[in-house]
C-alpha cells in the first residue's frame, strides 16, 4: 500500500467479540435502470453543441423519459433546463436511441436523468433513477425473515480462524411469498461469509408485494468489535496516490465549490464505487462523481481485503489535476 493511504487503512485487531451485522437496506436500481440500453459505458453523453462550445456557453437539462414497451423509443419531458434550446435538442437526439428492452409487452417505465454541459468536464450524464423509486422503497419496511434477524450468524470456523469482510447482497423480489433472485459479491477471502449470506438471504420474504418488483441492496459486515477494518477519512489526493491512473485523470474541483466531502464505498473491480453527496446538489461536480466510481486501487491483497464494500468520507479540497494516459 502506498504511504498516502497506508494510515488510513487500520491494521487488523483480531478483538474478543466478533459480530456480524446487516447495514441500512437500500433500493437498489430498478430493473428498467438496470437493462436501459445502450449498457454504460457504451451510453456516452450527448454531444456538446459546438455553437455553445464555441461561445464558452454552459447548460443543464433534466429530463423524464417515458417508456412504453420493450422496443419503444422514450417520450421525452424537460423537465428542467439552463442555457438555451441547443443543449435540450442535443440531449433529445442522444436519448432517442435508449430503449428498455426488459419491459414486458405493454409494460411502461418512467426514467429521470440529467446531463451537464461545461467547459472543463464537456458533457456528462448525472445518475439515472426510476420514477416509482419512491414508492418502492416504502416497500422496504417489511421485509422480514423466519429467524426475526436480517442479519447473518457469524460463521463458527471463520471467527475462530479471525476471518474478517464484507458482502455486498442485491436481491430482486418479485412475489411475497418467493425467496429472493440473489447476487452477491465479496472478496475471494470472504468466501465462507459470502456463503452464510447466501444462506441467510434464501429465507428473506417482502410480504407487502402487490406485484411490483423491487431490488434491495444491502452490505453484510462481519469485522472483531472494537476492530477499524477498512477506511479511515481521506482526501482525494490520498485517494487518487494509490489508484490506477494509467488511463488519465483530469479535473478542476475549483470549479466545484471546494472543499467538500463526498462519501465513498470501494466496489471495484465487481461492481462500479459508490459516491454519493453529503451536502446539497451540484451539478459542477458530476465529472468526479464519475472518475471516482470508476477508480481501481493499487493495492495488495490484504489491504483490499481490509477496503473492500467500505465506506469512507473523502474530503476534496481544491486542486487541478491533469494526468495525462500513460502509453503501452
Amino acid at each position: 500500500m502506498g504511504a498516502a493511504l497506508r494510515a488510513t487503512v487500520t491494521a487488523l485487531s483480531l478483538a474478543a467479540f466478533a459480530s456480524a451485522f446487516a447495514e441500512d437496506f437500500e433500493l437498489g436500481p430498478s430493473e428498467a435502470v438496470r437493462c436501459l440500453t445502450p449498457v454504460e459505458p457504451e451510453r456516452g453523453a450527448p454531444a456538446y453543441p459546438a455553437a455553445e462550445w464555441a461561445m464558452e456557453r454552459e447548460g443543464q437539462v433534466r429530463v423524464e423519459l417515458r417508456f412504453a414497451g420493450p422496443r419503444s423509443a422514450p417520450e421525452v419531458t424537460v423537465v428542467e433546463s439552463r442555457g438555451g434550446s441547443a443543449f435540450v435538442e442535443s440531449v433529445r437526439d442522444h436519448v432517442a436511441q435508449f430503449r428498455v428492452p426488459c419491459l414486458p409487452e405493454g409494460g411502461a417505465a418512467r426514467l429521470h436523468q440529467e446531463y451537464l454541459f461545461s467547459r472543463a468536464s464537456k458533457a456528462v450524464a448525472g445518475e439515472l433513477a426510476d420514477a416509482d423509486d419512491a414508492l418502492r422503497r416504502e416497500l422496504l419496511r417489511c421485509l422480514r425473515h423466519p429467524s426475526e434477524s436480517l442479519s447473518p450468524t457469524y460463521p463458527t470456523s471463520a471467527r475462530r480462524q479471525g476471518l474478517q469482510g464484507r458482502v455486498f447482497a442485491r436481491l430482486t423480489f418479485r412475489s411475497p411469498s418467493e425467496p429472493p433472485a440473489v447476487e452477491t459479491f465479496a472478496r475471494p477471502s470472504a468466501a465462507p461469509l459470502k456463503r452464510a449470506v447466501e444462506r441467510h438471504v434464501a429465507g428473506l420474504r417482502m410480504p407487502c408485494l402487490t406485484g411490483e418488483v423491487v431490488t434491495v441492496e444491502h452490505k453484510y459486515v462481519f469485522v472483531f468489535d472494537g476492530d477499524g477494518y477498512g477506511f479511515k477519512p481521506l482526501t482525494l489526493p490520498q485517494l487518487l496516490a494509490v489508484a490506477d491512473l494509467r488511463a488519465g485523470l483530469r479535473l478542476d474541483t475549483t470549479r466545484m465549490g471546494c472543499p467538500f466531502d463526498v462519501d465513498f464505498v470501494y466496489m471495484q473491480p465487481m461492481l462500479a464505487n459508490v459516491v454519493t453527496r453529503r451536502d446539497a446538489w451540484n451539478p459542477a461536480r458530476l465529472p468526479l462523481h464519475d472518475a471516482m466510481r470508476s477508480v481501481r486501487l493499487a493495492l495488495n491483497d490484504a489491504d483490499l481485503d481490509a477496503v473492500f464494500a467500505a465506506r469512507a468520507i473523502v474530503t476534496v479540497p481544491c486542486l487541478k489535476i491533469d494526468i495525462p494516459p500513460q502509453k503501452d
